[in-house]
């Protein structure tokens, strides 16, 4: 393990998306950030199809642990997962998140030199092809997301976390909390 980079846990909170699930671990191998100094938590919450089996059989070049629940919601998987987390920033992602090769990186160097840094990153849409009045208000929103928090003079309110591919240090995510388990969806805004 390199001692001047930090170490990093990235954390996949799954539900039933065991092909998602595979290309993501699979992206992860490709990351320009050192694998050594990369560990991976994914846990099967209440998932019923093969995930748990292709993770048993799952040869990764970085540290990997896995862990399944019962179907107890994304908000408990990401605390169950940060709970074994060993890395000093942890970086949530998303099941069906398409990573770039720079994404640990990236991440880990908008931490550098800062404290309690919560860092948000670009997740480009992948909706369904099929067109209708819902899937283009749903794309026109999310395009309409990202422009605004790109812009210099955006300030950040609660509406701006989206846990699909954001990270932290792990000493301010265990400070407040975690996420607020009692919430079905919308955690990362209450976080």
């Amino acid at each position: 393990m390199s001692t001047d980079i930090p170490a990093v846990s990235v954390i996949i909170p799954t539900h039933n998306r065991c092909s998602s699930l595979q290309r993501l671990l699979q992206s992860l191998e490709k990351q320009t950030y050192p694998l050594d100094n990369l560990e991976v938590i994914v846990v099967a919450d209440g998932c019923h199809d093969k995930t748990m089996q292709m993770l048993e059989i799952y040869k990764a070049p970085y540290r990997m642990n896995f862990i399944a629940q019962p179907g107890l919601g994304a908000a408990t998987a990401r605390n169950k997962g940060a709970e074994y987390a060993t890395g000093s920033i942890l970086i949530f992602l998303d099941d069906d998140t398409e990573p770039s090769q720079g994404l640990v990186e990236a991440h880990s160097q908008a931490h550098d030199n800062t404290q309690n840094n919560v860092v948000i990153g670009y997740l480009p849409p992948k909706l369904n092809v099929k067109s209708s009045f819902f899937h283009n208000n749903l794309r026109a929103w999310w395009y309409e997301k990202f422009y605004l928090l790109s812009l210099p003079e955006h300030r950040f309110t609660y509406e701006d976390l989206l846990s699909g591919n954001f990270s932290l240090p792990r000493t301010l995510f265990n400070e407040i909390g975690g996420f607020n388990a009692i919430f079905p969806c919308r955690e990362d805004y209450e976080l």
